[in-house]
């Protein structure tokens, strides 16, 4: 509440949701001793949303958690308490026997209160932790001055991170322009490969259909120096011939050969 007023007295506004804006929250190890032992704990807030300062145009996000400490611990009535006689001994001349000693997470009273940038391009944390002889009260107008002192810096870290992106930009439609123009050169010449192999084939056929056509001509000549009996025996088969090799012509093909034109206007 004190940080709160602080603020509001220098005209920054705090709030929970800034609309239009992606921003998004930190981590932060509770741990009173980020190097000691203990559970980390993750994922203290629902929603996930952060909560904003906003100063200027610039905005800030901030968290603040009691912090925890990994103690020797007694369960007493279903609850872990500080086991105030174990922890004076190992802090003792007698801490060496003491190997095996039961050790919990528990909060310490004090807390932490850390600043961060909520712009994932742009990295500023800060944090101010209570202590038993510096509580967080008294550190609030350094809080707000390093705050005003970071606003160049992450500002322009922002602008670093916008020019970068619209180079990736720049370079990606670069990419994608020469990728499209190697894939339409790709595209014509599989048209263009594909209408001549079939071309081919109808050319080829062509030629099979002349001599398949001479043959039933040849063999219907033939025939009429018969007897009625044989010529109308041979005249049934060449009828049956014909059915069985009733499959698309080469001018059947051909009226359904397709240009490369026309097929590219197909894909």
């Amino acid at each position: 509440s004190r940080f709160f007023d602080a603020l509001g007295k220098q005209g920054y506004r705090v709030t929970l949701d800034v609309p239009g804006e992606r921003l998004s929250r930190a981590e932060i190890d509770i741990k009173e001793d980020p190097k000691g032992e203990g559970y980390r704990w993750d994922n203290l807030w629902r929603p996930y949303t952060p909560s904003i300062i906003c100063i200027g145009n610039m905005h800030f996000a901030f968290n603040l958690a009691e912090m925890t400490e990994y103690v020797p611990a007694k369960k007493v009535k279903n609850r872990y308490v500080r086991d105030e006689q174990m922890g004076r001994w190992i802090r003792g001349k007698n801490s060496m026997p003491f190997h095996h000693i039961s050790k919990h997470t528990l909060p310490t009273g004090r807390f932490l209160l850390q600043l961060y940038s909520p712009y994932e391009s742009a990295d500023w944390r800060v944090q101010f932790r209570q202590t038993k002889q510096c509580g967080l009260i008294s550190q609030i107008p350094k809080m707000i001055a390093v705050m005003l002192e970071a606003i160049p810096i992450i500002t322009r870290q922002l602008e670093e991170a916008r020019i970068k992106a619209e180079e990736r930009r720049i370079k990606y439609e670069r990419e994608h322009a020469i990728w499209l123009e190697k894939e339409r050169i790709r595209r014509e010449e599989e048209a263009h490969k594909a209408s001549i192999t079939e071309l081919k084939s109808i050319m080829a056929q062509w030629a099979e259909d002349k001599r398949v056509e001479q043959f039933f001509r040849d063999a219907e000549l033939d025939a009429a120096g018969l007897d009625e009996q044989q010529k109308v025996q041979i005249m049934e088969r060449l009828q049956l011939a014909r059915q069985f090799l009733s499959e698309d012509t080469a001018v059947e093909r051909l009226l359904k050969w397709k240009t490369p034109q026309e097929r590219l206007g197909n894909a």
